[in-house]
């Protein structure tokens, strides 16, 4: 899926979730499960009176290699 191959790339910077409040037998894998763990910071929820709830994630800070000291 291209969006596994840009969060391996490094591309991504934010992740938006919208969880709806449906079953849907086994489920859906998002992200498959070919990607390492990741650790994301969750940045903002939102909760709408239909039940849904959509959640912001930023991207880990990286450290680049003109960032480090020596």
């Amino acid at each position: 899926m291209l969006s596994q191959r840009f969060l391996e790339l490094g591309l991504v910077d934010e992740i938006k979730l919208t969880v709806a409040p449906v079953l849907l037998g086994d489920g859906l894998r998002l992200f498959g499960g070919s990607l390492a763990e990741q650790r994301w910071d969750l940045k903002n929820v939102v909760a709408y009176k239909n039940g849904f709830v959509e959640l912001s994630y930023s991207a880990p800070h990286r450290v680049r290699a003109s960032e480090e000291t020596t």
